[in-house]
């Protein structure tokens, strides 16, 4: 299950949409989202290293986090306009590659034992929550067997970082960007400037 934190802008970005849609020109429509993606590109590497420096390095439940899919969804009309961004599991790779990778790794010839089998298999073959771990819980098998059992993990992987002040400075960024198309939209419509 995916985890999200969105940023509800005041109501320049819809303002900002609003007049891209009744232009209907889509380079621009584009170039500001590639501006609002390049303005919270710096945050992804501060979630990566959160959940490296947060979770539990055993088993591999910090690396399995980190590699997650992070990314921004930017909404500029709609009911739910804002910037959104998201951490979601990547795709496992496929037995034949985690296969290939340990006889490499271990300098073996053949796979058929019960350690390469559970190493090959992994602990997390199926989907991880990272919500239920970012607020500090994960379900896991214990020796590789059912039933799953709980386990406490410090929460705030994804969150925490969100809060600091280095996202802080990419969320003003973020709305600088915003505003400066919005001047350059009042501009190109003949409309009043905003001072910033």
């Amino acid at each position: 299950m995916p985890v999200s934190v969105s940023v509800k802008t005041h109501g320049d970005l819809a303002r900002l949409g609003k007049f891209l849609r009744d232009s209907g020109e889509k380079e621009r429509i584009k170039e500001v989202f590639r501006a609002i993606n390049a303005e919270t590109e710096p945050i992804k590497p501060l979630l990566q290293q959160s959940a490296r420096d947060t979770l539990p390095a055993s088993g591999g439940l910090n690396e399995d986090v980190a590699a997650a899919v992070i990314a921004t969804r930017t909404r500029l009309w709609g009911r739910n306009v804002g910037v959104r961004v998201t951490a979601a599991q990547t795709k496992r790779k496929s037995a034949a590659l985690r296969r290939r990778n340990y006889m490499r790794r271990h300098n073996v010839k053949s796979t058929r034992g019960a350690r390469a089998k559970a190493a090959i298999a992994g602990s997390s073959a199926g989907p991880m929550d990272l919500q239920s771990i970012d607020r500090g819980v994960v379900y896991h098998p214990t020796w590789g067997h059912r039933p799953l059992v709980r386990q406490s993990v410090r929460p705030g992987w994804f969150r925490t970082p969100l809060r600091t002040v280095a996202a802080q400075r990419i969320r003003r960024a973020t709305i600088a960007a915003v505003q400066r198309y919005l001047e350059q939209a009042a501009r190109a419509a003949g409309g009043p400037r905003r001072a910033a």
